[in-house]
């Protein structure tokens, strides 16, 4: 398939990829999609980047999209979009701007066959691959782009990071759809892991697709025309969200492989006029080019293309030293995000294919204590969240503005139904105004739904250096039908009656968090184990057995003085070594019953995590159920507030 110039005969490369017998076939089965036929009509006016705004989004969070879409005048909300504004899938105060599925280029280059993740996928859909087990196995994940994160509306900052990120995706626009409107179908383009024979692009191993290479092997790219090739040669990439590296500038002869002529076997004019590059694993190339998806600009010219014309300000005045030449000044309109109209001229040849780096991730490590935790015994899970709406950096890629449940972790909690949820009173930030709960989710990064505070309620001897009560009653701002959209993936715990209870093996004692995972000497704070090495946190949920420690044991250490024997429960792992820890704090433990598992603790204290095999205490609930329905009547009688109750 060859797209054919408009521009009075100027020769541009054709978008064609090598496959099996010849290098003129094309890497998906087909035409390369054209989601741009509006953005280059004659009217030079015409977008270059279209967008829609997702249905979900606040009233307040649209106005501010539209506030700033309004402000650029290469790009606008309309058909024919390619990507969309839209709230994160599991916290709706932040948006993401992230690729619409189907409406991209490269929508049948498979990520695997087996896995069935096609083109761009559903928005939640993509956050879910991300922490899945597939993921895991096949963690290169090239076509599955991460959404770009905006951040919060109200955030300092806002306005001029979505200003930022949607130039850089124009000027990906403008520079992949200049090169692709202006092709002659003269040169085909290859890359492979292994060197390619003669007029042949090598087959690609099994599982892979055409100009699909893993990272950890040579890299070679190869160039055929059916003419003479110039003299020099530029490359860059492009990545999903918009940024554009550099690759190599340079004389092609410098780069030259086998079984092209090699450059000691020929002279320099015999180099020049051959019609076939192959460019050698130790080129840049090799070195540029990370695990993803890329567009690969390749541009052939007599004369070298300046390097500094890639590092054009998106904003500003066009450097008339780098851009003066008719050639070199399309490309700089394109690299600030304007329709870029390519001059006519014999002396220059442009491409752009995409290409596929694959890359492994090692599996996450075995779990030292417990084991990833299964539904039944963590359907009520909460998490509790410290989030604090900082200054978002514009001068940076995405990636620092990007929120992080796990960074964000502060402690544990159980959902108790009514849109309430159960958890320690010392998991209370001072500013209460920055907590927020997810529920929904047994992985720390991805899933379930993050809600406000809306009322809050704290024992009053929470904190307390006596009869010290570790309870805080949360109250969600969510309506039934937010609570309910969660499905089968939340379900209330009962609170247990028993104040005198007796677990046996068979009780099934078990608590759950994202606790830290290593040992942890008494008075030891921050990230630091007792083996000197930094703590981790599970990315799944862990649950852990426990057994019920003689009262007597916790009476005997003075850390637990504080707390009346009748209100907690001591309780060590069933496994020596096991424990919980810094993160499970305000988290459940539940037991078996006849009707199913009830909630019979929350995680209060201990000494260090694991340390000499002592025991930790947890607060008894069946001890304090009436204290939590009169809190629930509290906040349900009175304004949202935060409240004290004795």
């Amino acid at each position: 398939m060859h797209f054919k110039a408009a521009l009075l005969g100027l020769a541009i490369l054709a978008v064609q990829v090598c496959a099996g017998e010849a290098l003129a076939q094309d890497p998906i089965n087909g035409a390369v999609h054209d989601d741009t036929s509006e953005v280059f009509a004659e009217n030079g006016e015409t977008p270059v980047l279209l967008l829609r705004l997702s249905d979900d989004l606040q009233p307040d969070q649209r106005v501010a999209a539209e506030t700033v879409i309004g402000s650029l005048p290469t790009i606008a909300v309309g058909a024919g979009a390619t990507h969309q504004i839209a709230p994160h899938p599991s916290m709706g105060e932040l948006l993401v701007l992230h690729e619409i599925q189907g409406a991209g280029p490269f929508e049948r280059f498979a990520l695997d066959e087996q896995l069935e993740r096609r083109g761009a996928m559903p928005l939640d859909a993509v956050y879910e691959f991300y922490t899945s087990d597939l993921a895991l196995e096949n963690a290169w994940a090239s076509n599955v782009p991460l959404p770009i994160e905006l951040g919060d509306i109200e955030q300092s900052g806002f306005a001029a990071h979505l200003r930022e990120r949607l130039m850089v995706l124009a000027r990906r626009a403008a520079l992949v759809n200049m090169a692709r409107h202006n092709s002659s179908g003269s040169i085909s383009v290859c890359v492979s892991n292994t060197l390619p024979p003669a007029s042949l692009c090598p087959t690609p191993r099994q599982g892979r697709r055409w100009n699909e290479v893993s990272e950890s092997e040579p890299i070679y790219i190869t160039v055929e025309a059916d003419k003479p090739l110039a003299k020099f040669v530029s490359i860059a990439a492009i990545n999903r969200d918009g940024g554009v590296r550099h690759v190599m500038t340079g004389e092609a002869a410098a780069y030259l492989t086998e079984p092209a002529p090699i450059v000691g076997q020929a002279s320099r004019d015999e180099v020049a006029a051959q019609s076939r590059w192959i460019f050698a694993p130790d080129s840049p190339l090799n070195e540029q080019l990370a695990p993803g998806h890329h567009d690969l600009l390749i541009l052939t010219s007599e004369r070298p293309i300046p390097t500094s014309l890639w590092g054009q300000s998106l904003t500003g005045t066009v450097s008339s030293d780098v851009c003066a030449e008719p050639f070199e000044a399309g490309l700089c309109r394109a690299m600030q995000g304007k329709r870029g109209s390519l001059a006519p001229d014999q002396e220059h040849d442009i491409t752009v294919i995409p290409v596929a780096v694959r890359g492994f991730v090692p599996r996450t490590r075995r779990l030292v204590r417990g084991s990833p935790a299964s539904r039944a015994v963590s359907l009520w899970q909460a998490q509790l969240l410290r989030y604090r709406k900082i200054e978002l950096d514009t001068r940076t890629a995405s990636g620092r503005n990007r929120f992080s449940f796990k960074q964000s972790h502060k402690c544990g909690g159980a959902y108790i139904g009514d849109g309430f949820v159960l958890t320690a009173a010392h998991c209370i930030p001072d500013d209460v105004s920055e907590m927020r709960i997810r529920l929904g989710s047994r992985n720390i990064a991805h899933g379930g739904q993050t809600f406000k505070v809306r009322s809050l309620v704290q024992h009053k001897r929470g904190n307390a250096r006596a009869r010290r009560v570790d309870l805080a009653v949360i109250q969600l701002k969510a309506s039934a039908e937010d609570l309910r959209k969660l499905g089968n993936n939340l379900q209330e715990v009962p609170l247990a009656t028993d104040r005198n209870p007796r677990f046996v093996d068979a009780s099934g004692l078990t608590v759950t968090g994202w606790g830290f995972q290593k040992a942890r000497l008494p008075g030891q704070t921050g990230w630091l184990a007792a083996d000197g090495t930094r703590q981790t946190q599970p990315d799944r949920l862990s649950q852990l057995v426990l057994d019920q420690v003689d009262m007597a044991e916790c009476r005997a250490r003075s850390e637990y003085s504080a707390y009346l024997s009748r209100d907690i429960l001591c309780l060590r792992g069933a496994i020596r070594g096991g424990d919980s820890c810094s993160g499970d704090s305000g988290g459940p433990v539940t037991s078996r019953s006849a009707s199913g598992r009830r909630l019979v603790g929350i995680v209060s204290s201990g000494i260090g995590c694991a340390f000499e095999d002592l025991p930790a205490v947890y607060v008894k609930v069946a001890q304090h159920t009436g204290w939590i329905d009169r809190a629930k009547a509290k906040m349900r009688n009175s304004r949202a507030g935060y409240y004290e109750l004795d």
